[in-house]
């Protein structure tokens, strides 16, 4: 069924990683929340960038507790939303952010958007701006 995007926040997903480099996850453990996106979008992301995925260990984590997690030590890094995660480790845990892109690896996402049928758009074509605030 055909659909289209009204509205879309964010659509360049970060992936949430305290390296220079996707080759450098390598040889170390990413905590990803399982029912995130970036889940589903990690072997994407692996193949895209050339890691060997079997090279990296990928534990469940909380996403609320990302950045604790690496704050603490417990993985090497996270994959997750940037706004949420970034100010928690550079002001609560005194560490620099690197954010590698899913884009740049060929992973392309709509991040939150408002989906609407064609036969809706047809009918009200304004209906999908009602509710959108003006900048």
């Amino acid at each position: 069924m055909p659909a289209y995007s009204a509205a879309i926040h964010g659509g360049h997903r970060p992936g949430q990683f305290r390296h220079q480099t996707p080759k450098e996850l390598e040889g170390k453990t990413i905590g990803i929340p399982t029912g995130a996106a970036q889940f589903q979008q990690w072997p994407a992301f692996a193949k895209g960038c050339g890691i060997d995925a079997g090279k990296v260990k990928i534990v469940k984590c909380r996403s609320r507790r990302g950045g604790a997690a690496v704050i603490n030590g417990q993985v090497d890094a996270i994959a997750g939303f940037a706004q949420g995660w970034v100010p928690s480790i550079e002001i609560r845990g005194n560490k620099q952010a690197r954010l590698l892109w899913y884009a740049d690896c060929g992973v392309t996402a709509v991040s939150n958007g408002i989906i609407v049928h064609p036969d809706l758009l047809k009918q009200d074509p304004s209906s999908s701006e009602a509710s959108w605030p003006r900048a």
